[in-house]
């Protein structure tokens, strides 16, 4: 029987979310549809491997790499997926047990088919929003404007979306979620949404301010740039003026929020690439981009104008009073 969707899933030293990412999708309530699972270990070091043997079977397949970075993981899943549909699940969430059940009733029309997900982190619901236009770059801009997310965990794909993609050179290691996804709406034909949860995300020990930092962030700022350039060609024939200060204005929180832990997580780093940092910050400064900017970004770009050094202080105290607050 002719696979129909494509779980992939990338691994790197999750031997305590594993087991219930994977009993989510092995809980699915859905009879006759074939699919199969593609984990790829970014080369793990702890147990997360004896945990993912335990599942193999025909239709769950283990492939273990170098540890290359997500990127690679994620390409590597897309190159032996064999399903006409791809279906991304990252090993710290889980789905919902009617989540295969209900994206199989809706994507038949669709090259994309987005969903709402639960974020435990917000502790609150997200719900993707219906586009107006059918220049699906701007739907995807806008709603990420608005606070629907830039994960691929949130949308169902045709898996032709991603051929053309694989074959150009691309290597990010940090944001390249958000470059499949532009290369994948640039080229849909049609995009849907269900207005049902179907996904939850779970913060991990992953996050930004326990991840590796060093040079390699940039390529987060580089990819928003690379979006940029691509909607100031589409603006050449479609109204994009809009869409382009929101893409000014992620660069803009991009740069904040990335010399903050620079500063905090790997000081030389921070030093060396001090004046590439506000050469940025000027860049793309605007009133329109600043408009755009959350009022917390707001302040701490004005703050970061007076004295970078000032906002990271600051930023620094605004981390720990947070963490404070959490283990209350």
């Amino acid at each position: 029987m002719k696979i129909k969707y494509s779980f992939i899933i990338p691994v790197y030293n999750r031997e305590k979310y594993i087991d219930r990412c994977l009993n989510s999708i092995l809980k699915q309530k859905i009879f006759n549809i074939p699919f199969e699972v593609i984990i790829v270990d970014d080369g793990s070091i702890d147990e997360t491997e004896k945990h993912i043997r335990n599942y193999l079977s025909p239709h769950i397949h283990y492939l273990k790499i170098k540890h290359s970075g997500p990127y690679i993981a994620r390409k590597i899943g897309i190159e032996n997926a064999k399903g006409e549909y791809i279906l991304f699940v990252d090993s710290d969430d889980y789905i919902t047990e009617e989540y295969l059940k209900i994206i199989d009733q809706n994507i038949k029309d669709y090259d994309i088919l987005e969903f709402g997900f639960y974020s435990k982190d917000a502790k609150k619901n997200f719900l993707p929003y219906d586009t107006d236009s059918s220049i699906y770059l701007k739907h995807l801009v806008s709603s990420r404007y608005k606070g629907y997310g830039v994960s691929l965990c949130i949308r169902a794909f045709q898996s032709n979306l991603f051929k053309k993609f694989l074959l150009e050179n691309y290597h990010y290691y940090y944001a390249e979620d958000l470059m499949l996804l532009v290369h994948a709406y640039q080229h849909a034909k049609k995009v849907g949404n269900i207005k049902q949860v179907l996904y939850h995300i779970y913060p991990s020990d992953n996050s930004l301010t326990r991840s590796q930092f060093d040079e390699r962030r940039f390529s987060a700022i580089e990819i928003e740039e690379k979006i940029l350039q691509i909607l100031k060609e589409y603006n050449q024939h479609y109204d994009m003026k809009k869409e382009i200060m929101y893409s000014k204005s992620f660069i803009l929180k991009g740069v904040l929020v990335l010399s903050s832990h620079l500063y905090l997580n790997n000081y030389k780093v921070y030093i060396k690439n001090k004046n590439r940092l506000k050469t940025y910050v000027h860049q793309y400064s605007s009133f329109a981009a600043f408009y755009y900017l959350s009022w917390k970004m707001k302040i701490g770009y004005f703050i970061y104008i007076i004295s970078p050094t000032l906002f990271v202080f600051i930023f620094k105290h605004y981390i720990l009073l947070r963490k404070i607050h959490h283990e209350k």
